[in-house]
């Protein structure tokens, strides 16, 4: 049924089309306020998920540095300590026997002379085994460390499938 059978005047039919193209036109206000903030909350969302991303990358690029860095260190540590193991079983030897190899004196005439025991070879003959001995023992224990640390970063690689397919 049309406004003009319910018995309406023109003008009340004029009103009511006015109304209903007011309405039509915010309907269609309140629609594009719709989407824009729609489309405002995508924005800022992207924006935080740019700046968490890029705060992941300063702090992936930050723990490169250090691990870097830690290697350098490590390494350096690793030098000094091959360094003190050359020197080490011969210290532990010559103080362990106190042996005196070497005497200086002088003779009758006032001259200054070095007498060298004949016991001096036990001195390498101890101390180089000794040595040896050292390194394998260093050898064995970082080969272990290196197994249990690889066993530990990839615990079922070895077992039933390879560490490729763990992801899978």
């Amino acid at each position: 049924m049309t406004p003009a059978g319910l018995g309406l005047s023109d003008s009340a039919i004029e009103t009511l089309a006015y109304f209903k193209s007011r309405t039509r036109i915010c309907r269609r206000w309140a629609e594009n306020y719709i989407e824009r903030t729609r489309l405002i909350m995508n924005l800022f969302f992207s924006i935080g998920s740019q700046v968490d991303s890029r705060t992941n990358l300063e702090i992936a690029n930050l723990t490169s540095t250090i691990a870097r860095d830690a290697q350098r260190d490590s390494s350096s540590m690793i030098t000094i300590a091959a360094v003190t193991m050359v020197f080490l079983p011969g210290t532990f030897i010559s103080a362990l026997f106190s042996m005196v190899f070497f005497n200086a004196g002088t003779d009758e005439h006032g001259k200054a002379t070095m007498e060298v025991s004949p016991h001096i070879w036990y001195y390498p003959v101890i101390t180089i085994p000794l040595t040896i001995l050292v390194f394998g023992v260093w050898e064995v224990w970082r080969r272990k460390r290196q197994a249990r640390s690889k066993a530990f970063e990839n615990p079922v690689a070895g077992k039933d499938r390879p560490a490729a397919s763990l992801g899978q």
